[in-house]
């Protein structure tokens, strides 16, 4: 499915694994100028009225996933590939695929308790970038871990959902102007990870997005862009 029927030639193939090989880096790695920002008291809004729209950015069945991949490097390098997720919220279990438009998979792994590889193909074996992967998929998919710590709204008005957890983590969920969503991630805060969520006009599912936006903070900067090109129900 969705494969390209025309051929990846070698020196194509090598630029793409030459441009994800940057994706390479430790989850903790990334360095950021912003901080974490001040929440106030809504106001006007019942705080269990905010939970409830932050509870419903995330899916709560088991789904599939399938997106076009556009992975943005600094210099204006760009790669594209597929993606094929599959996620248990109730299992905390995530199965991720990611190939090339041809039919090439470039890595294919099962996490849930433990990483199991099926597939790797350098650069991609490197135990950085599927724990990395991993936890972006998770940082997208999963609602945060433990109870919020803060609701509220930010100086512009939007409403927020701050999580902490045991790892100096913090996860704000953001609620801003015709329902699009922000994701941003701290790690000692400093920001490590944002991500950006966007639903099509004819989409009534709250936690389905048609087009996300994920961008990593550091050193070395990239910014990967999905956009959803098949979502379904897993069967029980």
């Amino acid at each position: 499915m969705f494969i390209n029927p025309g051929m990846m030639t070698p020196k194509s193939c090598n630029r793409l694994l030459h441009l994800i090989y940057f994706l390479l880096i430790p989850v903790f790695s990334t360095v950021s100028c912003s901080h974490v920002p001040k929440i106030y008291k809504a106001e006007f809004t019942d705080p269990a009225q905010i939970l409830e729209r932050c509870h419903t950015v995330f899916p709560d069945g088991d789904r599939h996933f399938v997106h076009s991949i556009e992975v943005e490097l600094a210099g204006g390098n760009n790669a594209f590939m597929l993606g094929i997720t599959r996620i248990s919220p109730q299992n905390q279990t995530i199965w991720a695929v990611m190939m090339t438009f041809e039919g090439m998979v470039l890595f294919d792994a099962v996490h849930n308790d433990s990483m199991v590889i099926n597939r790797a193909i350098p650069p991609f074996d490197s135990q950085f970038f599927a724990q990395g992967l991993m936890e972006d998929i998770r940082l997208i998919f999963f609602e945060p871990e433990g109870h919020p710590i803060e609701i509220g709204t930010l100086v512009s008005g939007e409403s927020i959902c701050r999580f902490h957890n045991h790892n100096d983590m913090i996860t704000d969920v953001t609620i801003g102007r015709h329902s699009h969503v922000t994701i941003n991630r701290y790690h000692r805060q400093r920001l490590h990870r944002s991500i950006r969520l966007y639903r099509g006009k004819t989409q009534n599912d709250p936690s389905l997005f048609q087009r996300l936006e994920l961008i990593a903070h550091g050193p070395v900067k990239y910014k990967m862009e999905l956009n959803l090109l098949e979502a379904d129900f897993l069967n029980e």
